[in-house]
């Protein structure tokens, strides 16, 4: 990339001096074209490649990432040098407007798209704004105060847009081909986890600390608990997810598992208004909702949103398996599905994979690395929501930074590392089961929102697997609950759950264990006992024996405290920060401000030196005050005839002689210098 814009430069600045700017225009044009045409020639086909790239920039004009075109590295190498070269050519030519133009429209595309952080987004803004205003001062020899004011200007514009929220809080808006624009139904990203998770239909960013929501979103009427899915993702950018392709389509993309499933009807009452469609895994029929879409990966859409009383029902195939098929399964997995679920950026830290390979080193399948890694997440991290923001690469600083986190951190963490090792897994997001109110009734608050991690086996599909530590998760959730009610927050509870709960008979001699996910209650419940220690796991033989089994790892985690020190700011802040700087001390200068506060001081502190220098600036204090409020002294006129013309006052009067003593009969004492500055402070203080 630095190669390509340094050629590119290079060959602007050159031929700047010899072609005109229509021909310039011309080159700028070819050199995109070759590009597209070299990236293009990379897809499987051409007819594919110019449809496909069509598709790509209509999303991408509509608020798709550009994360989501094929081999996005190449396109970016190849989209490169045409605006690089324009915007550098037009300015050396003076043509500073049009130079401005080609710039600025380059970061807006990529403001449309997402890819432009707040930051990136300014810099590109306050540099097309300089580049206009300052060119054209250049253009016509305007003085140096013309080019201060535009600094001053550079700042407040910086300042205001780093500080004013200029984006209206309202409900979130998400684009598919077939809906067009919508918006999420009131599930905004309002700073809460359920917001975080669940207010972008196509993209997830993972924040720093975060709330919970008390609120009852909805009912459901199940024989049995699920985690109540409503989407995933599959590309990994280092600080989030977002999903690829067409966000949503027909309900013919819904179909049964690989393997034998069980079916599991739900009807969910909506008690707050949504657009979500939580449904357990795996949805393959719907009712109850006016034309519902199904999304890339199998959950289910509203095209409007749902409102409260809203009632559907879904019809789920759940997988039904074991850990023997599991172990089983292998790892032959479809191309299609390597490609798009094994997908790490080449930002990754190479140690997150030599830490994933070390602690699964001894597993013998893929099922085996996705328990290992499962386990030791749950056992070797803590629960909190009160963590600091993520940096460019959420699972490494998890990994290596961080001593605790909530369900993103912990699920994004297994998905990156069990994709280190060719195992491919995706980030899921919905709601956990929820309070249980009666035999068959559920009750889904905001606060059941979470993220986990869903493997994929052979012959079986999709699997879920939850490394976030479920008895620390709860505790938080009911001690949000109590503070709810505490403070009087409304729809906090319905009438099912005043009355305490339900609690289910247990057969006597049923071991239940809250740890393991719904479909693993078979064999490997009852074999196995987890027990966290010093950050290790015991298993009996008939667990796996891992790296993480014998606690090797723990010696080795060489974790760093987060408040170790203050994150460096970014090259883009450092340069939004230094022109608002400059701003600032040209304005200022400008202002006079540093100048009035200099004699504010001046005027009302005098330190102590000697005698005679401090009887000298007592005086000077005071006649400063009396060139403002009468006139300043002429030359020639001594000190005596001057405080007689203009000061009617036996302080300065006094203040006078002893200056005259002090300048000519060098006669003064300490009493003498403590007495001129009582005086000079009087007067000051007074006028």
């Amino acid at each position: 990339m630095l190669v390509i814009v340094g050629v590119t430069l290079v060959a602007a600045t050159v031929l700047a001096r010899y072609i005109p700017t229509k021909v310039a225009l011309g080159v700028a044009g070819a050199m995109l074209a070759v590009g597209l045409f070299a990236y293009l020639r990379t897809l499987p086909s051409a007819a594919f490649a110019w449809g496909a790239h069509s598709q790509y920039v209509v999303a991408l004009l509509s608020g798709h990432s550009t994360l989501e075109i094929v081999n996005v590295k190449l396109w970016v190498l190849a989209v490169t040098p045409g605006p690089v070269f324009l915007t550098w050519y037009l300015a050396l030519r003076r043509r500073y407007e049009w130079s401005a133009l080609i710039g600025g429209a380059t970061v807006a595309f990529f403001i449309l798209t997402g890819d432009a952080t707040l930051q990136v987004a300014l810099v590109g803004t306050v540099g097309a704004l300089a580049l206009v205003a300052l060119g054209t001062l250049e253009r016509v020899d305007a003085s140096v105060r013309s080019a201060e004011v535009v600094t001053v200007a550079l700042a407040v514009v910086i300042v205001v847009s780093m500080t004013v929220a200029m984006v209206p809080q309202g409900a979130a808006l998400s684009y598919s081909p077939s809906t067009g624009f919508t918006d999420n139904g009131g599930l905004t990203d309002d700073g809460t986890l359920e917001g975080n998770l669940l207010s972008n239909t196509d993209a997830m960013s993972i924040q720093g600390s975060i709330e919970l929501s008390a609120t009852v979103r909805f009912t459901v009427e199940s024989e049995d608990p699920a985690y109540w899915k409503t989407g995933s993702y599959d590309l990994y950018t280092g600080d989030g997810w977002t999903r690829q392709g067409e966000a949503t389509g027909n309900l013919g993309r819904l179909s049964s598992p690989r393997g034998d499933s069980r079916t599991l009807r739900q009807t969910v009452t909506v008690e707050s208004p949504t657009r979500v469609v939580p449904a357990a895994w795996r949805p393959v029929a719907v009712s109850g909702i006016e034309n519902p879409l199904a999304t890339r990966s199998g959950e289910l859409q509203s095209r409007q949103p749902l409102e409260a009383g809203d009632s559907y029902t879904v019809r789920s195939e759940r997988p039904q398996t074991t850990s023997a098929l599991l172990a089983q399964s292998g790892g032959d997995y479809p191309d299609r599905i390597v490609e798009a679920y094994t997908q790490l950026p080449e930002s990754t830290p190479d140690r997150v994979r030599q830490r994933s390979s070390r602690l699964t080193a001894n597993a013998n399948t893929p099922y085996e690395t996705a328990l290992t890694i499962e386990r030791w997440l749950k056992n070797s991290y803590d629960y909190s929501l009160d963590v600091p923001p993520p940096g460019n690469d959420v699972a490494d600083e998890f990994l290596f930074e961080r001593e605790q986190g909530y369900c993103t951190y912990f699920a994004t963490t297994m998905a990156v590392m069990l994709r280190t090792q060719g195992i491919p897994a995706r980030m899921a997001v919905g709601y956990t089961p929820g309070e249980r109110v009666g035999e068959d009734e559920w009750v889904v608050r905001g606060y059941n929102s979470h993220a986990w991690v869903e493997v994929y086996f052979p012959e079986v599909g999709w699997v879920q697997f939850d490394p976030t530590p479920a008895g620390p998760r709860e505790n938080t959730e009911n001690d949000r609950l109590e503070q709810a009610r505490e403070d009087g927050e409304e729809d906090v509870d319905t009438s099912e759950t005043t009355g305490g709960g339900y609690t289910p008979p247990t057969p006597q001699g049923t071991a239940t264990t809250s740890e393991d996910p719904p479909w693993l209650n078979d064999s490997r419940t009852s074999n196995t006992t987890t027990t966290a220690t010093n950050n290790t796991t015991t298993a009996n033989a008939s667990t796996p024996t891992t790296a993480a089994t014998t606690g090797t790892l723990a010696p080795n985690r060489q974790r760093v405290s987060t408040d170790s020190g203050p994150e460096l700011p970014s090259r883009e802040e450092l340069f939004l920060g230094s022109v608002a700087l400059l701003g600032f001390v040209v304005g200022a200068r400008r202002s006079g401000v540093p100048t009035r506060l200099y004699r504010a001081v001046w005027l009302r502190y005098q330190p102590r030196r000697d005698p005679t220098t401090d009887v000298e600036r007592a005086y000077e204090r005071v006649e400063s005050v009396l060139e403002r409020s009468d006139r300043p002294r002429r030359a020639g006129e001594t000190v005596g005839q001057y405080v007689e013309a203009v000061a009617d006052d036996e302080r300065i009067t006094e203040l006078g002689r002893l200056y005259e003593r002090a300048r000519y009969a060098d006669e003064i004492t300490d009493g003498d210098a403590d007495r001129a500055v009582e005086l000079a402070d009087s007067v000051v203080g007074d006028r």
